[in-house]
């Protein structure tokens, strides 16, 4: 999926025959572009290379633009500047309705649920494992070897879950435990004692919060077009407002 992120403030995005144009916001009122300069343009892309637009704090969309976005099936997202998703503008696309409806069906079956958590959680502690092995062929003696297999320890404990609360005290504990051997991996001048959020207390909690929301945006954005409720998930419970799929999907990209 290629993804246009607009950060720079008081821009405006505006359209032009088949292309998509992030323009300085004019000191004057300028209705069209034909009266744009080259100079008040600061980047023009055919729409043709963009899937998915995201739009971050103070800058402007006009509606031929919006038009233009919603005619070639790309998505626009709302963001604060802290990267709080504030809405979604999807073309309507087609919606395969058998697939929510046994999407809906396995909700209710709570050997798939437990099944597929399953899958997630161990694919989440799997990919910490990797990571941590990685960092150490790089970095011999940062962790032991009793620290690296402790996450194996609790893939096989994951694995012979036997319901989604203990699947989840697994998650929670692995998790904990990757992200104080993830301290040892962070170098002055940036600092990391434990993860926060809601609101993160330092610069890497900060980053590893903005990226969350930028990959869940984008799973959100493809299981809705591809036919899927995001709001209705196996592993993450239901709760208004959340997609809960996403979440679900998310896990794996976390470490």
């Amino acid at each position: 999926m290629a993804t246009l992120y607009l950060v720079e403030q008081n821009t405006i995005l505006r359209k032009s025959g088949d292309r998509l144009l992030i323009c300085k916001k004019p000191s004057t009122k300028k209705t069209t572009t034909t009266h744009l300069t080259q100079d008040d343009i600061k980047l023009d892309l055919p729409c043709a290379d963009i899937d998915q637009v995201m739009i971050f704090g103070n800058i402007e969309v006009t509606t031929p633009a919006i038009h233009q976005l919603l005619t070639h099936n790309i998505e626009l997202a709302f963001f604060t500047l802290t990267g709080t998703l504030l809405g979604q503008l999807t073309p309507p696309k087609q919606k395969n309705i058998e697939l929510r409806i046994a999407q809906f069906e396995k909700f209710h079956q709570t050997d798939f649920c437990l099944t597929f958590s399953k899958q997630i959680v161990s694919s989440k502690l799997n990919s910490a494992y990797i990571n941590i092995k990685k960092h150490l062929a790089n970095h011999p003696g940062l962790f032991t070897t009793q620290q690296v297999q402790k996450f194996s320890d609790y893939k096989t404990k994951a694995e012979n879950a036997k319901d989604l609360d203990e699947l989840r005290g697994y998650e929670g504990s692995g998790s904990a435990f990757y992200f104080k051997l993830f301290s040892k991996m962070i170098k002055p001048p940036w600092n990391f004692d434990a993860r926060t959020k809601r609101p993160p207390q330092d610069p890497v909690n900060a980053v590893l919060s903005y990226g969350y929301v930028i990959v869940s945006s984008e799973l959100q954005s493809l299981l809705d077009g591809i036919g899927f409720d995001p709001y209705l998930g196996f592993y993450h419970q239901i709760k208004y407002g959340r997609p809960s799929l996403a979440l679900d999907l998310v896990e794996e990209f976390r470490h």
